[in-house]
């Protein structure tokens, strides 16, 4: 940021393959470090060696898209990444951890690429299980949404008559 403050990232790579979303943050100030944290990191136990070779993992995602056409455009290379997931045994809920510490991600080692079928306007990833061969996840990764959204919270009412801002927020 300046000469003075700086901000670091880290991202996490276990046995040269990244480990998505992994990754240590902290913030160095005059010298310090002043805060530090880690997202999506954990121990990453799994066998490094892919079971299905890349193209065998292209040809499971475009067989899920119906087949590949001439007009697909891979926008990203089939690569390796180790995929973090919470373990369901140890999930309440949707978002409740009941496991012991140190236990809250598993990791799967997944090949991941990236198509477009044109005219369209959509940017396929696709995610596979590199051991498995399952499909894990099938997302378009555009953002449509260009435009800043305007509003306001009212956490207990709306009724802007604001005895104070426990029921009515800022």
């Amino acid at each position: 940021i300046n000469d003075r403050l700086w901000h670091v990232t880290i991202p996490q790579v276990v046995n040269g393959i990244p480990v998505r979303w992994g990754r240590y943050l902290g913030a160095i100030n005059n010298g310090n470090l002043i805060v530090q944290g880690a997202r999506t990191c954990g121990n990453v136990k799994l066998d490094f060696n892919p079971k299905i070779t890349s193209a065998q993992a292209l040809k499971l995602g475009f067989d899920y898209a119906g087949g590949k056409s001439s007009s697909d455009l891979i926008w990203k290379q089939p690569s390796l990444e180790i995929i973090p997931f919470a373990p369901s045994e140890f999930t309440i809920g949707e978002q409740e951890f009941s496991g012991p510490v140190g236990s809250g991600y598993k990791h799967r080692l997944a090949w991941v690429f990236g198509f477009q079928r044109a005219p369209e306007r959509e940017r396929w990833e696709v995610m596979i299980d590199a051991h498995t061969s399952e499909i894990l996840s099938f997302e378009d990764k555009n953002n449509y949404i260009d435009k800043p959204i305007v509003g306001g919270v009212y956490p207990l009412t709306n009724t802007e008559i604001c005895p104070d801002n426990v029921r009515c927020g800022i």
